[in-house]
Parts: structure tokens; sequence; C-alpha cells
């Protein structure tokens, strides 16, 4: 039934642990292409595999970007590390070493589910050490427009910076057009 209708998907392993129970809750998250699934069909599917679970929770994509943005976040999804007990963390090791916890089928096989190459850093543009744009987005306006960005994933305006401040904390002599004043000593 599943095979015959998704011809093509992509699926990512998760586990968590209840919070009612505390038994391990391990799930896959899935998006398909292909024929229509019934969730009744699937759910008898799902309990003849696992041989108890029969929950199951399917739904038709209706909004590509929505479901774009589903995919990523189980994709690059982590571990959080702080729910678990170091037992627990070594219970999960031991039982998904050699095991993957993600792949693909179909057409999707052509999608790479590997980590990306290292980005050149001769593309990127200097905008100022994050601690210093942290601890200066309340009070400078060029760090706040950073800060907001870095949340946002939204581009800035080319030579929105605060690396004139960064040479200030290393001692470095600022551009003639700093912002910043360079205080005597004595004042």
């Amino acid at each position: 039934m599943f095979n015959k209708n998704a011809k093509t998907g992509v699926w990512f392993f998760q586990i968590k642990k209840s919070n009612i129970d505390g038994n391990w809750h391990p799930h896959l998250h899935v998006i398909t292409g292909g024929g229509y699934i019934q969730q009744r069909m699937l759910s008898k599917e799902w309990q003849r595999i696992t041989g108890e679970s029969f929950i199951v929770d399917i739904r038709a994509i209706k909004d590509q970007a929505k479901a774009s943005d589903y995919v990523a976040r189980y994709a690059s999804k982590t571990c959080n590390v702080n729910d678990f007990s170091l037992d627990e963390l070594n219970e999960i090791t031991d039982a998904l070493k050699k095991h993957r916890v993600c792949g693909s089928w179909g057409s999707a096989n052509k999608a790479k589910l590997t980590t990306i190459s290292k980005m050149d850093k001769s593309d990127w543009t200097m905008l100022g050490m994050f601690s210093s744009i942290v601890n200066l987005r309340f009070t400078d306006e060029r760090a706040k427009i950073i800060y907001e960005a870095y949340k946002s994933g939204q581009a800035i305006d080319e030579g929105v910076d605060v690396c004139d401040f960064d040479n200030i904390r290393r001692g470095l002599p600022p551009p003639d057009d700093s912002i910043y004043e360079v205080l005597d000593e004595n004042d």
C-alpha cells in the first residue's frame, strides 16, 4: 500500500522521551509525493511494522513554503542533549550507531541530505565581532540593524558595520570618519 502510493520522499528520524511515562518516543517525520494515502490504512500499516504503535498524522501539502520550512526544521534540528541524562545519551548513541537518521527514496534521492561544503571566507564581509554587535544593539543603531538582520535572516545595506568600535577595543586607531571619539587617558 505505502510503496504503491508513496513514489518519492524524504524522512527524518527523531527520538524523544515521553513527559507522561518516561518511555522512549522514536518517530519519523516524512514528506512524500505520490497518490493519496488514507490515514486509517497508514495507521494499520504502521501498526503492522512496529508491532504496537498505530499513531500516525498525515496531511496533504497545501502550502509548499510551509512544507519546505517543515522539512528544513527537521533536517537541521539537532538532538538537545540537555533533555537527556548521560546514561540516556549513551543508550541513544549505542542504539543509533551505524544507523541512518534521515534518508530519501524515489526521485528525492537526487536531493543531497549531506552537509554543504565550507564557504570561502573571502566571500564574506566583516560586520564586527558578534560580542560587539550583541553588546551595542541597544545603544548603537548600526549594531541594532545587524542584530535584527541576524535574527530575521534579512539582508542589510552595504557599509553597515561596527568594525570601527572593534578596532578601538583592540587598541587600533579609528578611521578618520569614526563616530567614536578616542578619549585621552587624562580625561
